[in-house]
């Protein structure tokens, strides 16, 4: 018996189900001679359908769309869809047809504040990096940063690594900055955490980067005749966190930190105890305005210090602080200021 052009398109579009449809070829061959109604076609349709494709969305025989052809002009009273709670997770379809990126998902903003950050810090002052490629591209690792006046730097470059690879490193920051209105919201919108040993071990064993300055707000405004010397005294906890996590320490430096802003009384016995007391770090800045002094900056990423096993926290914490300095000894220049900084800016040639 010939087949009709009806039951064509339907028997084409159930290929590659992986169900037999011989079971099913009679009850959508075309009968000419039926004295069945447009409405009862349709409803003996869609049975068949469910019962060779399950419960998916299937053309329906309408008077607009007599054959059953799969036809997105037609409008939505030729289709008939699955009734709510019967679709297969197959069939959802998320709301945000974009995946996105789960840091940014988790930190919305951060896409908009890394490109402005990033941009600035290339633009104003002259921002670069150098030996990113020591840190992981995958896994988890302490990045030690020594820790200027305004670390500006660890934010030029925490973004624009971010930018460049998708990995955020996930800075721990003093107490102080998490109760301050406007700059809570702003280092919580770029992923940072409260400075705590529980909550670098849990982002490390998660497989984040992390960034931690074991100087703190000590070397931070320890005063002119103490830039760029590591005032860690006897901390050891960063480097207890690493052994147990069992990752690698990476030291970082900044050429130039020091001269982006300035706290001339910052060394006084009065801030000094002011400090002591407070925890704050209640000193004068200056710089252009709010705005640093447009001095060059250059990050430098060190050789990882790997995992052992047989090294204890002190041995670590100094090995460390040896290569850290090491870092300083070699690209800081002597003698800096804020002029002579500004000035190899803008004079010497980039290499």
């Amino acid at each position: 018996m010939k087949r009709s052009g009806a039951a064509r398109p339907w028997m084409e579009s159930s290929r590659g189900i992986g169900r037999s449809t011989a079971a099913a070829e009679p009850a959508v061959k075309a009968n000419p001679s039926s004295d069945l109604s447009s409405e009862a076609k349709a409803k003996h349709s869609s049975a068949v359908a469910e019962q060779v494709a399950g419960p998916v969305s299937v053309p329906v025989l309408t008077p607009k769309n007599p054959r059953g052809v799969l036809d997105p002009g037609l409008d939505s009273g030729s289709w008939q869809t699955p009734a709510r709670g019967t679709e297969t997770p197959e069939m959802k379809i998320p709301k945000d047809s974009q995946v996105r990126n789960p840091i940014e998902a988790e930190f919305p903003n951060l896409p908009l504040i890394a490109k402005v950050v990033s941009r600035f810090g290339e633009l104003y002052n002259g921002f670069e990096a150098e030996g990113a490629e020591n840190i992981p591209k995958e896994g988890p690792a302490l990045i030690v940063f020594y820790h200027g006046l305004v670390p500006l730097d660890a934010w030029y470059f925490g973004l624009q690594y971010y930018i460049q690879t998708g990995r955020l490193i996930r800075g721990l920051g003093d107490r102080w900055l998490f109760k301050t209105p406007l700059i809570r919201d702003l280092v919580t919108a770029v992923g940072a955490k409260e400075g705590r040993p529980e909550t670098a071990l849990a982002l490390l064993k998660k497989g984040e980067l992390v960034g931690v300055s074991p100087g703190g707000v000590r070397e931070a405004i320890a005063g002119a005749s103490n830039h760029y010397k590591l005032l860690w005294g006897n901390r050891q906890g960063f480097a207890r966190v690493a052994i147990e996590a069992r990752v690698p320490v990476i030291p970082a430096f900044t050429v130039n930190v020091e001269e982006t802003y300035r706290a001339p009384f910052a060394d006084h016995p009065f801030f000094q105890k002011l400090y002591e007391s407070t925890r704050l770090p209640l000193v004068p800045v200056v710089g252009l305005g709010v705005l640093p002094f447009p001095v060059g900056l250059k990050t430098v990423i060190g050789e990882p210090i790997p995992f052992d096993p047989e090294q204890n926290p002190k041995e670590l914490a100094e090995k460390t602080r040896q290569s850290l300095e090491r870092l300083i000894a070699i690209h800081q220049p002597k003698a800096t200021s804020v002029l002579k900084a500004m000035l190899n800016r803008f004079l010497s040639p980039r290499g």
